[in-house]
């Protein structure tokens, strides 16, 4: 759990799997419970090129006449339904989207149908629902206002629309915080907790481009393998490293257990740790919470439980593995504060 984790994004994923269908209750809560939050979504789909309209109220899990489910529906003051709104973050378009979709909205427009989607998967994932679209409709030429895509459907205020869960979550904050809506801003403030937690945690494949298949990513993780490797030798023939165990993959890398001036510690390239946050690829995770505790407030760490390695840029090997050596050293020291020793 980071640092940052909200209550909710802890709790949830203890009590159920289906994180999709809590988050997407959570956001209806949230916009019927506000009508700050329903003047924001739609105030967004009118800067999508939608006219205005006004959410009177919301349902979860709508059926069509085609027996599809909308994951949420706005409808207006007369009943008729002005927002679809289809949630994903792992899963994959369905048969019926966007078309059986778009098919639900009123004629006498406005209407939109809005998928909401991680930031992630908003570049590869717009193309092909707009292309699904065009099978069946005209669509004007899209309008690109950073996190939110929009095309209009010619002859009518229909639009098909797609935005992030982090660009939603943004503009119902600043509708709840204008609104002075204490309560809101706190109930968006869990939800995005639970959303940075699932989009974190979702191993989204983006498409692959020509550059990724280059030997230049391979090279790199086998150098970076060589420096772990010559990092923990050069530790242990210094004396205050020991006992280091083979390859021991974590967070889909590599690295090893050692002990670290006594102290048992893993550290190596720590994919899911460099591809969240940047920083470095080489991450150092004390094995035992004192340790952990040790370390905290005293080095950088993103969620206080990790810490990465920095390494220079622009330098020869020599520097870089000088680098790490003695950054090593420097959590050792941290980690055995009264004097180093090596002993397993």
């Amino acid at each position: 759990m980071t640092a940052d984790t909200t209550l909710f994004a802890h709790v949830i994923p203890k009590l159920t799997s289906q994180m999709e269908g809590a988050a997407t209750q959570a956001l209806e809560y949230i916009l019927s419970e506000s009508e700050a939050a329903r003047r924001g979504v739609a105030d967004m789909a009118a800067h999508g090129g939608a006219g205005t309209f006004t959410i009177a109220h919301l349902e979860t899990e709508v059926s069509g006449e085609s027996r599809e489910r909308v994951d949420l529906v706005g409808f207006d003051a007369a009943g008729a339904e002005r927002l679809l709104i289809e949630a994903k973050f792992r899963a994959g378009l369905t048969v019926n989207q966007p078309n059986t979709y778009l098919a639900r909205l009123p004629a006498d427009g406005p209407a939109v149908l809005l998928f909401v989607v991680p930031t992630a998967r908003l570049e590869s994932l717009w193309p092909e629902v707009r292309q699904r679209a065009a099978a069946e409709y005209t669509l004007a030429p899209d309008l690109d206002s950073g996190n939110l895509r929009s095309a209009a459907l010619e002859g009518n205020n229909r639009y098909l629309m797609m935005t992030s869960w982090s660009n939603i979550l943004d503009i119902l904050r600043e509708a709840a915080v204008a609104d002075g809506a204490a309560k809101t801003e706190f109930e968006i403030a869990q939800l995005r907790g639970l959303v940075d937690n699932m989009e974190m945690n979702t191993q989204t494949f983006l498409p692959l481009n020509s550059t990724e298949m280059e030997p230049d990513i391979p090279r790199r993780i086998l150098a970076l393998m060589r420096l772990v490797d010559d990092a923990v030798e050069r530790a242990v023939a210094e004396g205050w490293v020991s006992s280091p165990r083979g390859s021991t993959p974590s967070g889909g890398g590599y690295g090893k257990y050692v002990y670290l001036c006594g102290v048992n510690v893993w550290f190596g390239i720590y994919l899911r740790q460099w591809a969240r946050h940047g920083i470095s690829p080489l991450w150092l995770w004390p094995a035992g919470q004192d340790a952990r505790s040790a370390l905290r407030g005293k080095r950088s760490s993103p969620d206080d439980n990790h810490f990465p390695v920095e390494l220079p840029f622009n330098v020869e090997y020599d520097a870089v593995l000088d680098a790490a050596v003695s950054q090593l050293e420097q959590f050792g020291r941290l980690l055995s504060p009264d004097g180093m020793y090596a002993g397993a």
